[in-house]
Parts: structure tokens; sequence; C-alpha cells
């Protein structure tokens, strides 16, 4: 999985960079099929801490974003709402009556 973090008015720590590395690559346990994220930081023009991201697997892109006033806060919003959405896509695939549509 390829990681891409880029920023807007927002320094991009060390400990930042380790942060969402450990978030995402987390996702990785419910579909290995995941080729890049590509994530960006930003501070909008009311102070909100806003990260957003696109996750691209088997040909299909998955958009999320998150904003409060902590930026390791929306990490955590916004892994969770990538984690849910990749788990319905896994869901759909899969279908309820047990039969395999990959």
């Amino acid at each position: 999985m390829n990681l891409n973090i880029s920023s807007h008015h927002v320094p991009v720590t060390e400990s930042l960079k380790n942060y969402i590395h450990a978030k995402f690559t987390k996702m990785e346990k419910h579909d290995s099929k995941i080729s890049n994220v590509y994530i960006r930081l930003l501070i909008d023009k009311h102070f909100q801490q806003r990260i957003t991201a696109k996750v691209n697997l088997r040909g299909l892109q998955i958009y999320g974003d998150a904003s409060s006033a902590d930026m390791y806060a929306s990490i955590d919003v916004l892994e969770a709402k990538l984690k849910r959405q990749i788990i319905r896509h896994k869901e759909k695939l899969h279908g309820h009556h047990g039969g395999n549509l990959l």
C-alpha cells in the first residue's frame, strides 16, 4: 500500500506521519487489495483541522473527509469512516447468500 501525504498550511511532523501510517495500515486487514491512499491535511477558514482521503482498491475509489479542532481526532474519525466503507464494499462483493462475486 502506497501512502501519500500532502498538506496545506499544516506542518507535517514525524509523529503525525507515524500516527497516520499506523492508522491507515490497519485498514489492510479488512481488504488486502488497497493499492494507494492519498491523504491531504489542511486548515479551513474556520480554523478546523481537516483531513481528506482517497483510497484506491480493486478499480474502486473511496473518498472520505473529517474535521475537528484536533488533527489527531480528525484522523481517527476519517479512519473509522473509511473502514466502514471498505467493509460495506467487501460485504457487497461476497453477497448475503455466501456466493463469491470476485
